[in-house]
């Protein structure tokens, strides 16, 4: 079993749950979205199905966006190289997926998908926080504060934030499923 198989098999296409909360609470217009670390396609996937007519998925890994979907828009790069066509988004996600980068890549994608966005368009993504378990043992990844999260929001209006710890499963760099605590910060921001 590879890698994407045994992702497909923990998370099935269950939509993340920041995608459902922001979609619910925040987001009122639905014509473009995008969805950056696509994945498995299960957020793209579900934005299809709430009516955005224009959906489009970013992924380094055509392995991983070989779950084609008719009516999603592929684009096979890394996320930090994309560059969101100006003022076209009224929503855009990015789960489980910046930590992977360093974080002046991160921040800035926070400012191409500002650009990407159209006025009043939301922007949710999480981060790793300090206490998962892959920050403790010093894994290659970006960690934030909840103070270092909002700073990377310059430009944006902070529609909330979220912080979430718990036990669950993950897998590592060669595929192979285990258990972690996972601790992740989320945030929700709107272009004015």
């Amino acid at each position: 079993m590879n890698q994407w198989e045994a992702y497909n098999r923990v998370v099935g296409n269950v939509p993340n749950s920041i995608v459902v909360h922001t979609l619910n609470d925040f987001v009122t217009r639905r014509s473009a979205s995008l969805d950056l670390g696509a994945g498995n396609l299960r957020d793209s996937k579900f934005l299809l199905g709430q009516g955005f007519t224009k959906v489009v998925a970013v992924d380094s890994s055509k392995k991983s966006l070989a779950f084609l979907t008719e009516g999603i828009e592929l684009h096979f790069a890394p996320i930090e190289t994309f560059m969101p066509e100006k003022n076209t988004f009224d929503f855009v996600l990015s789960c489980n997926t910046l930590f992977y980068l360093t974080p002046e890549q991160i921040a800035d994608i926070f400012q191409n998908v500002l650009v990407g966005l159209r006025s009043g368009g939301v922007f949710a993504c999480n981060v790793l926080g300090k206490e998962d378990d892959w920050v403790v043992q010093g894994q290659q990844v970006s960690s934030f504060s909840e103070e270092t999260l909002m700073a990377l929001a310059t430009g944006f209006d902070v529609l909330g934030t979220g912080e979430g710890k718990n036990r669950g499963q993950a897998l590592d760099s060669l595929g192979v499923l285990g258990r972690k605590y996972w601790h992740q910060l989320s945030i929700v921001a709107q272009k004015p």
